[in-house]
């Protein structure tokens, strides 16, 4: 929506930078639930408390800011697990810090995602992100640290970058082959992510079990956006915002329902059922 509303949210280098911002949680491509933004308010996205408001033991300057606080809503907001087990949640590096992992881990949310490096990460693990630069680690090196706790765990891991990511739920010991493509010679570390391959384009390999995790599941809200934008009716609204939100929520509708077609027993093809 390109039109006068106090509610709309500017995101620069975005492919639809200024429009309704939605926060959304999914799996495999499901939109699960989703929380509206209003930017300018007190609580930031539209009902989400700090985790200081929320009573958390963590400040809001120290990981409790309130774009980590809408991932803890979002999660509320899911039908409540059986016992003895929760939610397992990968997020990027936007939400992710040590502080927060620890929070959201006492209240029964497992984090797994990749952090900046003001997230809090040992200090060993920047010295060799640092080091790195120089491209002197080998392929595949994965080094894995706790807090003094035992309760989260950081992963250093050397794909086409050192790659950083914390968990409160997975280590970086265990591994599990994958088929991987070989980068281009042009890629900036090409000295050591090509010597794996040798003169093969493609090949098995093993990596860290946490590094393969966040690869499949980190793309679930993206899957949604793929299947939104295939949409032929998806375009700027610029007079009456109702009408984009009108929009969403019916491709939103009818992306889900054809999602849960594909798990059952509807005859092909299905796609045109529910989304023509």
């Amino acid at each position: 929506f390109e039109g006068r509303s106090k509610e709309i949210t500017t995101v620069p280098n975005k492919p639809i930078p200024i429009g309704y911002k939605v926060w959304g949680a999914a799996q495999r491509g499901f939109l699960l639930v989703w929380n509206w933004h209003i930017p300018g308010q007190k609580n930031g996205p539209m009902g989400v408390r700090t985790l200081r408001e929320l009573g958390g033991t963590i400040k809001a300057r120290n990981g409790g800011n309130k774009i980590q606080a809408v991932v803890l809503h979002l999660i509320q907001r899911l039908p409540k697990p059986p016992k003895r087990s929760g939610y397992h949640v990968y997020l990027d590096n936007l939400f992710v810090s040590t502080r927060f992992v620890q929070y959201a881990r006492s209240q029964e949310v497992a984090i797994t995602g990749t952090c900046r490096t003001t997230g809090g990460v040992i200090k060993e693990l920047l010295d060799l992100q640092k080091s790195d630069k120089k491209d002197i680690i080998p392929w595949g090196e994965t080094y894995s640290m706790y807090t003094p706790n035992r309760e989260v765990c950081y992963v250093g891991w050397k794909d086409q970058a050192f790659v950083l990511i914390i968990s409160s739920f997975m280590s970086g010991n265990k591994r599990v082959e994958r088929l991987r493509k070989r980068p281009k010679e042009t890629s900036s570390k090409a000295k050591t992510v090509r010597k794996p391959f040798s003169k093969e384009p493609v090949k098995v390999l093993s990596i860290p079990v946490i590094a393969d995790g966040y690869n499949y599941y980190i793309g679930a809200m993206d899957e949604f956006d793929y299947l939104t934008i295939q949409n032929t009716g998806l375009r700027h609204v610029r007079r009456g915002g109702h009408q984009a939100l009108e929009h969403w929520l019916l491709r939103t509708v009818l992306i889900n329902c054809y999602l849960l077609a594909l798990c059952s027993d509807i005859p092909e093809p299905r796609q045109v059922s529910f989304r023509s």
